[in-house]
């Protein structure tokens, strides 16, 4: 199996990533390239020319297909498929999800991808002449709502089981924020909630555990600006975030950034690349407790953060622009991509590409 997963902690939203251009393909084929000893793909760094690149995956997809043993499956899973595509409508491009429907697939090739149920038609869009089958994914039945207590509480007997399932209607999502978890559960519960809280917090909506969650990991901020700021800054971020940006920003220290990571847990995530979100609805209910004059300022902050680093932190060339544009100071992004034009920060070619603003004829390096 091949996955590609294009929430990726919430880094869909960021221009510089584009995870729903077709350079998620050139992926996808270095990943099939790893598992089944096909070639690699190596493309300039430049502007892709879709056309060769859609047959070169083609090509490749065949030739991997006939390394398979006799009744393998090679299966390319693209994973939260419709923000992609959201994050194609707001730049004004097209997803590259699209048209990997209409690849011609070997026998032992399947393609799935996964969507919320109310995006789904965003996703399949243009695909009424395909026989596409379309699976809902229900709730946890008693049984797997059971498994999932019992990953973190092996110890929990069945009437407690029960109890989490009802409460949480089966919804994995609920279960994992009553849970406090990651993706990933560990072998033994949280040290600082035990079984009888767990299956209290099964009754909560989505809403009340993300408020829980944000009040408790401030709760050590008393200045109630302060507070706003540092969720501003959050709903701000371009991600993966770096924690001494987020430290600088906030104006705090790294540790106490790391330490407001931890306690954010499970709605934020902290990987080799950064800082994102563990997932869509967290990132939206912050977005939604944040007020719009905290948010523009965070990305003022931002901004004259990444505006003095820019000559000499990649980070900083290449997030700057997202974040002149969201401070409403479009005219200085526009000086700066006149005066400098590429950024020289940035040694990786693919990331200092121009981006296109939607309804925009002229390009802009920063951002």
């Amino acid at each position: 199996m091949v996955a590609y997963d294009c929430y990726a902690a919430g880094d869909y939203k960021n221009p510089a990533e584009a995870r729903h251009s077709p350079r998620a393909i050139v992926q996808i084929i270095n990943e099939i390239a790893l598992r089944a000893g096909t070639l690699p793909l190596v493309v300039r760094d430049a502007l892709i020319d879709e056309g060769p690149l859609w047959q070169q995956f083609q090509d490749r997809l065949a030739v991997a297909a006939g390394t398979l043993p006799t009744g393998a499956l090679l299966v390319i899973v693209i994973d939260a498929a419709d923000n992609s595509v959201t994050a194609a409508h707001r730049l004004g491009e097209r997803s590259f999800v699209h048209r990997l429907w209409r690849i011609a697939l070997p026998d032992n090739v399947r393609l799935v991808m996964t969507a919320r149920s109310g995006r789904r038609t965003d996703v399949i869009v243009g695909t009424d002449d395909m026989r596409i089958d379309q699976v809902d994914i229900p709730a946890f039945d008693l049984a797997a709502s059971g498994d999932m207590l019992r990953a973190a509480f092996p110890a929990a007997d069945d009437e407690r089981c029960a109890a989490f399932h009802h409460r949480s209607r089966g919804f994995a999502r609920v279960q994992a924020y009553a849970l406090g978890l990651t993706d990933t559960p560990p072998a033994t519960g949280p040290a600082d909630i035990d079984l009888d809280q767990v299956v209290e917090r099964a009754g909560q909506q989505l809403s009340e555990l993300f408020d829980d969650v944000l009040d408790t990991a401030l709760a050590t901020i008393e200045d109630p600006d302060a507070r706003r700021e540092q969720v501003a800054v959050l709903a701000a971020m371009a991600r993966p975030a770096r924690v001494a940006t987020l430290a600088s920003v906030m104006g705090t220290g790294e540790d106490s950034v790391d330490w407001l990571i931890h306690d954010l847990a499970p709605g934020l995530l902290l990987t080799s690349d950064g800082v994102g979100f563990c997932d869509e609805d967290f990132e939206q209910h912050v977005h939604d407790v944040v007020d719009g004059t905290d948010l523009a300022r965070a990305h003022e902050r931002f901004a004259d953060y990444f505006s003095a680093r820019r000559h000499t932190d990649d980070e900083a060339a290449r997030l700057l622009g997202e974040h002149l544009f969201n401070a409403g100071r479009g005219r200085q992004l526009v000086d700066v991509v006149l005066a400098e034009g590429v950024p020289t920060a940035i040694p990786d070619g693919l990331r200092a590409r121009p981006r296109r603003r939607p309804g925009s004829t002229s390009t802009a390096s920063y951002g």
